[in-house]
C-alpha cells in the first residue's frame, strides 16, 4: 500500500507543469555587448529563449541588467545577502554576484529598518578601522600615536588609600549577649571597650536598659554626676 501511494504522488507531482521562475516574467530583456557575448560563449555559453544566455544551465546575467534584476529579487524576499547568496548561485552566472548583492542589501532601507543589527554599517571616515560592529576589531594602530608617545608597555594603576579607623558613635546599639554574660552585666557601670577597659569620658552618663533575656540597649547622654570608679570585674 506504500509504495501504491508513493507511486501515484511521484505520478501526480510529474503531471504537473514546473511554474517558470517568476522574477524572468518581467519586462527586462537582456541585452549583452560584443565583449560579454564573446566571453560567454568562450565559457560554453548558449543562447536561448527570450535572448538568454545560459551556462551549465545557469542564467548568464548581463552587466547592464545585474543590478536591478537582483534588487527586484531583493525586494520580493528582504532576506540577508548570505541567504540571497546561496538562492541564486543554482540560478545565475555572474562573476561578481556576491558583490552586487551585498551591495543591494546595504543600500535597501527596509532591511536596516528591521533588522536587529540596524544592517551592516558602512566604515567611517577615520583612519584607524574598528569594524563594522561593536567589538569585532579591537586592533590598535600605534602608528597613528602622538609624537610624545612611544612603544613601551601601559600599565594602569590604581591607587587605594583606606584610611585609619575613627572612633567614633553611632549608637545607641542594640548588643546581643548570652544569658549568663547579661546577668553578670546587670548592676554594673556601663564602660567603654576598645582595647583595654578604661573609663568612660567626662561629661558622659552610660546607660543600659535590659531588652528581653539576652539583649542589653546602651545609650549615653551628658551626665550631671561625677563618673563612678571602674569595677575590676565588670566586662564587656
Amino acid at each position: 500500500m506504500v509504495s501504491i501511494g508513493n507511486n501515484k504522488a511521484r505520478k501526480t507531482a510529474l503531471s504537473n507543469p514546473v511554474s517558470p521562475i517568476l522574477f524572468l516574467n518581467t519586462p527586462h530583456r537582456p541585452s549583452y555587448s560584443i565583449k560579454e557575448t564573446q566571453a560567454l560563449q568562450a565559457l560554453g555559453g548558449k543562447a536561448e529563449g527570450k535572448g538568454w544566455i545560459y551556462i551549465r544551465g545557469k542564467i548568464a546575467l548581463p552587466e547592464n541588467l545585474a543590478h536591478t534584476l537582483i534588487t527586484d529579487i531583493h525586494q520580493s524576499l528582504h532576506i540577508g545577502p548570505r541567504a540571497l547568496n546561496q538562492f541564486l548561485q543554482p540560478l545565475f552566472y555572474y562573476p561578481s554576484l556576491p558583490k552586487v548583492i551585498e551591495a543591494v542589501h546595504r543600500a535597501c532601507e527596509t532591511c536596516s529598518a528591521i533588522n536587529a543589527q540596524g544592517g551592516i554599517r558602512r566604515p567611517g571616515p577615520n583612519h584607524q578601522l574598528r569594524g563594522h560592529q561593536p567589538g569585532e576589531d579591537w586592533q590598535l594602530d600605534f602608528t597613528h600615536m602622538p609624537r610624545h608617545k612611544a612603544f613601551r608597555d601601559q600599565v594602569l594603576l590604581r591607587n587605594l588609600q583606606p584610611g585609619s579607623l575613627q572612633t567614633r558613635w553611632t549608637g545607641p546599639h542594640t548588643v546581643i549577649l548570652t544569658t549568663p554574660t547579661a546577668a553578670k552585666l546587670l548592676g554594673h557601670t556601663a564602660w567603654v571597650h576598645i582595647n583595654n577597659l578604661k573609663r568612660a569620658p567626662t561629661g558622659i552618663e552610660w546607660t543600659s536598659q535590659m531588652v528581653g533575656p539576652t539583649k542589653l540597649r546602651l545609650a549615653r547622654a551628658p551626665s550631671h554626676t561625677t563618673p563612678e570608679p571602674p569595677d575590676p570585674g565588670s566586662r564587656m
